[in-house]
């Protein structure tokens, strides 16, 4: 295909974006009504993408969409050598992060074709983000939040009979859960906060945090990007966030000698762990005699909506120059 530059896609609003393809694609050839199909590229698994497909364009439709799985570390610069030689895929699937990276090789959808009103009446208001003033630069496909993993059996032995649900509470669990030889050093920590390096997904919790403190993180205007900390608010959501890292404090509770807080959890010497919601089967593979259930991420005492992420993948597409 020789007519496109990125075009983004979403599940539920592919047949938005397939539509204007395929018209657009109809009118480079002449107002043919031939079969068209679509190249899709991505970093999902193969089989659930394909499966999901089937579904939604059946092998005897118009259109037809074939998708290739590609390596996260290859991905980049296939992409970029498909899009020199004038080739390249006409959609992608990718994570969020890789929104800034590609948005000069992305066209947007404008809000003529569809409107910014029905996009946030159908989308979480996470996928805010993919929004900007020229257009819609990607469609959300799926959501992946962070969640909370906790251990019953700790819980239980500190005679905690529900997991906590706001972060105050993390303050007395902390003090409760925590168990510490008598030189300090930590054989079961109550929550991995506090550090980075061992701490899966910190940099996503942190994020979290920051957002649930009204904190934006990031601000966009005319297409640039740049840093939107509020002093204040972030300083008070580190200060939450490293006192649990803190042996001075009382809900000291983590170290950077602890191992990796996954494999913490695995082994039964850490009793929350935040990870995503598709990591519960790998949790449960790693450890089939682990008892442990899950809860929402906590939040702020006084918040009114639950923040616990951004989508996890969104839609994109590219075209080689003709």
């Amino acid at each position: 295909m020789n007519t496109f530059q990125t075009i983004v896609l979403g599940i539920f609003g592919f047949f938005v974006v397939a539509g204007l393809i395929v018209l657009a694609m109809t009118k480079a050839q002449g107002g043919g009504t031939e079969s068209v199909t679509l190249t899709l590229w991505g970093t999902l698994p193969g089989s659930a993408v394909r499966e999901v497909l089937s579904r939604q364009f059946p092998e005897k439709g118009s259109v037809k969409v074939a998708y290739e799985e590609k390596s996260v570390s290859t991905f980049d610069t296939e992409l970029i050598e498909a899009l020199a030689g004038g080739g390249g895929p006409d959609m992608l699937l990718l994570p969020p992060e890789f929104l800034v990276r590609h948005r000069g090789k992305l066209a947007p959808i404008p809000y003529a074709n569809y409107p910014e009103r029905q996009y946030k009446d159908t989308f979480i208001s996470g996928a805010d983000i993919f929004l900007q003033q020229d257009g819609i630069y990607a469609l959300p496909v799926s959501v992946d939040p962070l969640i909370m993993y906790w251990n019953r059996d700790a819980l239980d032995e500190a005679g905690i009979s529900t997991p906590p649900r706001y972060w105050d509470e993390f303050l007395l669990l902390a003090t409760r859960i925590t168990r510490r030889d008598r030189i300090g050093n930590i054989s079961r920590a109550a929550v991995s906060l506090g550090e980075y390096r061992n701490v899966a997904n910190a940099k996503e919790i942190i994020a979290a945090l920051l957002l649930q403190a009204g904190n934006p993180v990031v601000a966009s205007e005319g297409g640039q990007f740049s840093p939107a900390l509020v002093r204040g608010g972030a300083d008070s959501v580190i200060n939450f966030y490293t006192e649990f890292a803190n042996p001075v404090k009382p809900v000291y509770t983590w170290n950077r000698s602890m191992p990796d807080s996954r494999q913490a959890f695995l082994s039964e010497r850490l009793a929350i762990y935040f990870g995503f919601g598709s990591e519960r089967a790998e949790l449960k593979r790693g450890n089939g005699n682990l008892n442990f259930d899950v809860s929402p991420f906590p939040a702020p005492r006084n918040a009114t909506v639950s923040i616990t992420g951004v989508p996890d993948n969104f839609g994109g597409g590219g075209g080689g120059a003709g």
